[in-house]
């Protein structure tokens, strides 16, 4: 089980194991002590009692820490004062030490529970030990510890308790109480007829519950009265040290209790405290285990489950099985600009009005980021599914308030139904969806299996590069751009790589406006990292014409060079012609926005598009580029057209960088014409953050 719940659980599942094995105390403490350190990598500790150091360990031989280690201080010989944690252990405390790392809450949690455990398992030494006569004590105690190790049904568990303390403890009626929404409910019973059962069960608790082992020999006793019963003790029962019910032993005789019987109850109520603990904390792993944690909807285990479920039950019943995939339209616009903060309140929002849309029976999901999937069964008609899918898109598009900011939440969603099983309506639903994406969003589309493979495989390729966003499957290379005269790195431009090349992933990004998140980590992972290059090298990142029409560019820019610490004029902006000319007036108003942060702007491959000074002199443009192909024609002994970029970048007040340079003639053909910067095999081919730093 991961994270830190499933952790805590294992260490304090062996712990009890190892506990378990030991038959004495001083062996006990000792394991313990060695266990509990193994856990948290402590390198010292000490178990104290009534004052006494009576096991340690991180110490030189024959030299005992002082009785106050671990609450006044933790120095250990050799080591110095170190971090430390302790915990209330039968009179005393265990307390750990260890180099460099503080330990944490869920640490000291653990330990508590250990501390716990341990002095449960003292205490049950000692009572068997004075208790020789009585050997089915410990028996019956090592069997519970055992159960509950192996997690055996909590109800047979719980009647076991209730049978040993009724055979160990002695008593006509021993009974096991639980809390549930203010009433005292009978969980396990002996010795209790129909009525007396009834009797019992159901009482509405007045007061708070008992908190100590307690005796009554009053006859008049409520407990007591009307079933002749003379005395009755009772024993608190705690789930994670919280009150949750009350363990009872009743005589119809007195005097019957005394200081053994007592030890005896109270090791019977703390196994039944810790059963409880267990399984509470058992069943609530599992849910989160089973659930997203920000909207408590079921996640992808639990729904592929009972995916399966509904599939088997369709093959019974001849009917008919959908799943929709949802995914929200325009969601990292919204979490970007907003905060995430806000972007988890929508998910939220989503999920409730999701839960309201669903039939009886229905299953709605969370698969993780903005997908959700939702699981409709039953279905005689398959287009069922898809008018259930028009409701959810309907329920989604009443506006949300965000904090003050008013929101509409989009969709596409992708159907899929099938009878019975065999098919993967997991997949075929998120390949509708993608579909749905393709033909311009906020729509419902159902699956064909007749589609075009062509158009499953680019389906299939948008939802691996989607996953490789999300799931940290891109990475960046950089390719120097230097001085022609000195050969020294003036700046890096950024490349996108995946396990396919640009140019097949580049325009399937773009087309499915994929390149907006894409450009957005592009951005934020290239200030990130230029951040930490030296002296004022700079990097330079393309942007797509689908990125410049978001209205939120300005501010993910902005965003990424707060968020990775740049300076502002040492990012540069690259842009097509083609981009530049497409709603010129909106245009340059963004590049203005851009030149008041600070970032400059170049324009990429140069002369190969709409070239015009009308943008040259609107502009706030700082460089231009040369593209290769006009690189290529200096080895035939041409240039005109990289000389008259050359020369038109000098008029502009404008740095060129020519592209693409492959050889020294190429090189030193720039230079001749006046180029000073420049980038291509000759120098450098695209390097790794790890190698630019090494070469600069």
């Amino acid at each position: 089980m991961n994270g830190p719940y499933g952790w805590a659980a294992q260490q304090l599942t062996e712990y009890l194991v190892q506990l378990g094995a030991c038959e004495e105390v001083p062996a006990a403490v000792r394991t313990g002590l060695d266990r509990a350190a193994e856990a948290f990598e402590a390198e010292a500790g000490v178990v104290v009692r009534e004052g006494t150091v009576v096991a340690s360990l991180g110490f030189p031989a024959r030299e005992s820490p002082p009785a106050d280690w671990g609450v006044s201080g933790a120095y250990v010989p050799g080591l110095g004062e170190l971090p430390s944690m302790h915990s209330p252990f039968d009179g005393g405390w265990i307390a750990l030490a260890r180099e460099d790392e503080p330990f944490s809450v869920q640490e000291a949690a653990l330990l508590r529970g250990m501390a716990q455990a341990l002095a449960q398992t003292v205490r049950m030494l000692e009572l068997v030990h004075s208790l020789r006569s009585r050997q089915g004590l410990l028996e019956r105690l090592a069997q519970i510890q055992r159960s509950i190790v192996e997690r055996t049904d909590l109800d047979s568990l719980l009647e076991a308790i209730v049978n040993g303390a009724g055979e160990l403890v002695g008593g006509d009626v021993i009974t096991l109480r639980l809390l549930d929404d203010g009433v005292l409910r009978l969980a396990a019973a002996s010795g209790v007829d129909d009525s007396t059962r009834t009797r019992l069960s159901g009482r509405t608790l007045v007061g708070p519950l008992p908190t100590e082992l307690s005796l009554h020999e009053d006859p008049s006793h409520p407990f007591l009265a009307p079933e002749g019963l003379q005395s009755v003790m009772t024993a608190p029962v705690l789930r994670n040290g919280h009150p949750c019910g009350v363990l009872a032993v009743a005589s119809r005789s007195a005097g019957l209790y005394g200081a053994d019987e007592r030890e005896a109850m109270v090791a019977f109520a703390e196994h039944a405290s810790l059963a409880l603990t267990d399984a509470h904390n058992h069943a609530d792993a599992v849910h989160r285990a089973l659930h997203d944690p920000l909207t408590e909807l079921p996640n992808r285990s639990l729904f592929v489950d009972r995916l399966r479920q509904a599939e088997q039950r369709s093959a019974r019943a001849g009917t008919a099985v959908g799943v929709l995939f949802l995914d929200l339209d325009g969601f990292k616009t919204i979490n970007d600009s907003l905060g995430h903060g806000r972007g988890d309140e929508l998910l939220i929002a989503i999920a409730a009005r999701l839960s309201e849309a669903l039939r009886a029976g229905d299953t709605a999901a969370r698969l993780g980021g903005d997908e959700f999937a939702v699981l409709v069964d039953g279905l005689t008609d398959e287009r069922e599914a898809v008018l259930v899918a028009k409701r959810m898109l309907d329920a989604l598009r009443a506006p949300v308030d965000l904090g003050g900011h008013i929101v509409t939440a989009r969709a596409s969603i992708g159907v899929a139904t099938a009878r019975g099983p065999g098919g993967d309506l997991l997949r075929d639903a998120d390949l509708a969806m993608y579909q749905a994406k393709s033909q311009g969003r906020d729509r419902v589309v159902s699956f064909d299996g007749d589609m075009h493979a062509a158009m499953v495989a680019s389906v299939a390729l948008e939802h691996e590069l989607r996953q490789a966003l999300t799931e940290g499957g891109l990475w960046l290379a950089y390719q120097p751009i230097v001085d022609l005269e000195t050969g020294a790195f003036i700046a890096a431009e950024a490349l996108c790589r995946w396990t396919l090349p640009p140019l097949e992933f580049i325009p399937l990004a773009e087309e499915t406006g994929l390149i907006v998140p894409l450009g957005a980590w592009v951005l934020e992972e290239a200030c990130r990292t230029a951040a930490s290059w030296p002296g004022d090298l700079a990097v330079t990142v393309n942007v797509s014409s689908v990125q410049l029409r978001s209205a939120e560019f300005v501010a993910t820019v902005a965003g990424a060079l707060s968020r990775g610490g740049l300076p502002a004029d040492r990012l540069i902006l690259e842009l097509t012609e083609t981009v530049l000319m497409t709603d010129f007036k909106r245009t340059a108003g963004l590049l203005r926005e851009l030149q008041t942060l600070g970032v400059r702007i170049a324009i990429d491959d140069f002369g190969t598009g709409h070239s015009s000074l009308q943008y040259l002199k609107a502009l706030p443009l700082d460089t231009l580029k040369i593209p290769k192909p006009f690189i290529d024609t200096l080895d035939e002994g041409g240039g005109e057209l990289a000389r008259a970029i050359v020369d038109l970048g000098r008029s502009f007040g404008l740095t060129v960088v020519a592209e693409g340079i492959e050889t020294e003639a190429q090189r030193d053909a720039l230079r001749a014409l006046g180029c000073t910067r420049g980038q291509g095999y000759l120098f450098a081919r695209p390097l790794t953050a790890e190698a630019l730093l090494t070469a600069v």
